[in-house]
């Protein structure tokens, strides 16, 4: 595993201290693990600190929304102070408000900790009513409780800020399709598989459904994160796996939702070096994360497309002054990267030119004039002219464009494609 999902707070510490109460009782157990347990490195770099699950900061008891906040704000220093690369903490309720007052206060004075709230992809109400057997809520109550929207909520209070990203909770049930794909557009950082996410499969091998493996596949392209959760959770660890730095032998080996009869790549290693027989020594995880991996390895390979567009997804971009400003060439390098946006504008012309021109009229040469208003360094014009070869219309170009450097690349252009 890449790294571990552990608490920030020792188990045996609670709140308040009982010395508090009772001068003559026995001091209570530290707050936390020395941090001279691990060097500065694995801290930062090995480890994602988890918040205790008790705080509520918005509680309807007095002491107890008073007694989380200053445990969330002394968890949150401490996570501050080991330099830790993001920290685990727990969904916001429907009303949220001082929860969110806490942790916009630490999302201004983190620099390099990022937080990450977990947020189930279905409302525990829901689930617990399906394990019963239960109608599901009115859905006026299923908005309400809705976790896509209470993330949103709490979203918002804190202003949108880049270092607050979402974990999603993964169990046995999904909602529809049309639910799930609304987290395509939200920063999730990590999904968390519980264990009841996965089944055995013919061969007794944990895998995920169909809908929760194009899901996590899904996640995996947007290099999100999968942290794998013990069946319980008892010892409040939970462990990651980023695939992407997986050692695996890999195999092109298609994948069925559970039922399939071919086993995976881990599954043929470990039946060819053990005979089938299951290690000693094997961590309890080690199944699951050899399945994440593999389905990680048959996510398709990038294309060159995607590479260029990584380092402009999901960031809002500063607008550019053309008209103001003269463009350099490796902004018109960057613009004409963006492959389908030419291929459109040559499908808007060709379409053009055969509502103004008509067989017969193109037949007789007829001849029609088009203008590109900003040509720059010219890719408009070459899908313009592409447009008009298709169509078998006749057309003669003006290139209008106010940057003098750009208007030498179209002359050289001229000579160099014979557009003269």
């Amino acid at each position: 595993f890449d790294f571990l999902v552990a608490p920030l707070a020792h188990p045996r510490h609670r709140r308040p201290a009982a010395s508090a109460l009772d001068p003559s009782a026995p001091p209570p157990a530290p707050f936390a693990r020395s941090d001279l347990l691990l060097n500065s490195t694995q801290w930062s770099s090995q480890v994602v600190g988890k918040t205790s699950p008790w705080i509520d900061c918005d509680s309807a008891s007095v002491p107890n929304r008073r007694d989380g906040e200053a445990a969330l704000r002394q968890e949150l220093m401490w996570a501050a102070h080991l330099s830790l690369h993001a920290v685990l903490l727990p969904a916001p309720s429907c009303s949220a408000t001082n929860y969110a007052r806490v942790v916009n206060q630490f999302l201004s004075a983190l620099s390099s900790t990022a937080l990450w709230v977990r947020v189930p992809v279905v409302a525990p109400e829901i689930e617990a009513a399906a394990a019963r057997g239960e109608p599901e809520p009115s859905s006026e109550c299923h908005r309400h409780r809705d976790p896509f929207e209470q993330w949103a909520t709490f979203r918002a209070l804190c202003e949108g800020h880049p270092s607050l990203g979402v974990c999603l909770d993964v169990g046995a049930a999904l909602p529809s399709a049309s639910e799930m794909h609304r987290w395509v557009g939200e920063p999730v950082r990590a999904v968390c598989l519980r264990d009841d996410a996965f089944v055995a499969n013919k061969r007794g091998f944990p895998v995920l459904p169909k809908p929760h493996q194009d899901f996590v596949t899904l996640m995996m392209r947007k290099n999100v994160q999968v942290i794998l959760r013990g069946a319980g959770d008892t010892s409040g660890v939970d462990v990651e796996s980023e695939t992407r730095d997986a050692d695996v032998i890999a195999m092109d080996i298609a994948a069925t939702s559970g039922t399939r009869n071919e086993p995976t790549p881990a599954e043929a290693l470990r039946d060819a070096q053990t005979g089938g027989a299951e290690p000693a020594n094997k961590h309890p995880m080690r199944a699951k994360w050899e399945y994440v991996v593999y389905l990680f390895r048959k996510i398709p390979t990038t294309t060159e497309q995607e590479l260029q567009e990584l380092g402009y997804r999901d960031y809002l971009q500063a607008p550019l002054q053309p008209l103001m400003d003269n463009l350099e060439s490796a902004t018109y390098e960057t613009f004409e990267k963006d492959a389908s946006k030419y291929i459109q504008y040559e499908n808007a012309v060709l379409a053009c030119l055969r509502d103004l021109v008509s067989d017969a009229d193109a037949v007789a040469g007829r001849e029609t004039v088009l203008m590109v208003v900003g040509a720059g360094r010219g890719p408009l014009v070459r899908a313009s002219l592409r447009a008009a070869d298709r169509s078998g219309r006749v057309i003669r170009v003006f290139a209008v464009e106010k940057n003098p450097n750009a208007v030498i690349t179209l002359q050289s252009l001229v000579e160099s494609e014979g557009w003269g």
